[in-house]
């Protein structure tokens, strides 16, 4: 598996709810030799709690 393979597997697993976004930034900073925070895996937090717009819209119904 290359690294591109392994980041695509994270986002996969943030999307999908299998990986916290703090596990996938740890992982990702290791590989890619950058501090976690630089990683934006954190950021998955804040986007997976916001409602997108098909769920707004059902809310206003």
């Amino acid at each position: 598996m290359d690294r591109f393979e392994l980041l695509a597997a994270l986002e996969q697993g943030l999307e999908n709810g299998r990986i916290s976004p703090q596990t996938a930034a740890y992982i990702a900073a290791e590989l890619l030799g950058v501090d976690a925070y630089e990683t934006g895996y954190h950021e998955w937090d804040a986007l997976a709690t916001e409602p997108d717009e098909a769920e707004l819209a059902l809310a206003t119904d």
